[in-house]
């Protein structure tokens, strides 16, 4: 079975916008980056919904400026904090995914009990780099096949982030024994039923001679894909004037010039379990693991519907269920 991932692209004015909110950083993050001397950072931010919410709380303009009932706004990073720029780009970007994505999170939603869906929130984690240059080329891997994670929104001011689409998952490098051939379902069902503490267990590798052609990166776009899907990381020279990695918008002005550093975001959208309390964790990627599941029988249940609505991977999400249900305890 080979895992055929539904990719989303989108365009126009909002994601211009929101790409030049990003590039607008370096000057809301001046002293931050000027003490970097050329070399790149990652800040984080996150966006929790309240238990049981629908995804639809995430949308809310009022994030911008201020917390509410059923969503919060918190960051990692010291840098980022008393910058409400950088809390408008943030919640803004998490919404614009979303949105996106409403009608498929919904179904999922739906699809699980009152008693189940009060037992879990829906969690986005916002990744920011900016970068001046890297030869840092790949690997070639994908990040998770993790069914609790929705979706990854990628969004870049230039230089795009390489995707494989065709691009089969070939075997998985543990820290602690040489690396192992799998597949998309063996990850599906090792990831899904999940590790205490950790997101991702393993690197997961790709036979680089068989991955497919790299999808074509369009200026001034969002794209939103599955956490499983094959992708690298691009070397590049941002601020290299005599490279032409220039981008523009759709109107033919100029969103990055070739001098311009690269700004990224990624958003990690994810669904997790509440526990008897709820807040902001200082660290936006152990906000999965503060609590653990009420039951493997339910993680399984978010990761199957995850997989046939939001990944669009039906028959990986037939396959897995019938594994399941053939070995119950």
């Amino acid at each position: 079975m080979s895992l055929k991932p539904d990719i989303i692209e989108v365009t126009g004015l909002n994601v211009e916008s929101q790409i030049r909110q990003l590039m607008g950083l370096e000057s809301v993050l001046e002293d931050a980056i000027s003490a970097l001397q050329g070399h790149s950072k990652v800040w984080f931010a996150q966006v929790l919904a309240s238990p049981g919410c629908f995804p639809d709380v995430m949308l809310s303009p009022e994030l911008a400026t201020r917390d509410t009932a059923e969503c919060a706004f918190g960051s990692k990073d010291e840098e980022l904090k008393g910058k409400p720029e950088v809390r408008q780009f943030c919640t803004q970007q998490v919404a614009l995914v979303v949105e996106q994505l409403l009608p498929r999170l919904r179904t999922v939603w739906l699809e699980l009990s009152e008693e189940e869906r009060n037992a879990l929130c829906f969690h986005a984690v916002v990744t920011i780099q900016r970068s001046e240059g890297t030869r840092i080329v790949g690997p070639i891997h994908s990040d998770s096949f993790d069914g609790t994670l929705c979706a990854f929104g990628l969004m870049s001011s230039k230089i795009g982030t390489p995707i494989y689409p065709q691009g089969q998952v070939a075997w998985v490098q543990h820290k602690e024994r040489p690396p192992m051939r799998t597949t998309a379902l063996s990850q599906f069902l090792e990831e899904s039923d999940g590790t205490p503490g950790v997101c991702r267990p393993g690197k997961l590798r790709y036979d680089e001679h068989q991955i497919g052609p790299c999808r074509v990166w369009r200026s001034g776009s969002l794209v939103i894909m599955p956490s499983c899907v094959c992708h690298a990381i691009a070397s590049h020279k941002a601020c290299d004037a005599r490279v032409d990695d220039h981008t523009v918008a759709q109107d033919g002005t100029e969103l990055a010039s070739s001098s311009a550093p690269r700004w990224f975001c990624r958003i990690t959208l994810q669904i997790i379990p509440a526990g008897p309390t709820v807040r902001v964790a200082r660290d936006p990627w152990r906000q999965f693991s503060r609590h653990a599941w009420p039951s493997i029988a339910l993680r399984r249940r978010v990761a199957y519907l995850n997989c046939k609505h939001v990944w669009r991977s039906k028959e990986l999400a037939e396959e897995a269920k019938t594994h399941w249900e053939a070995n119950k305890e």
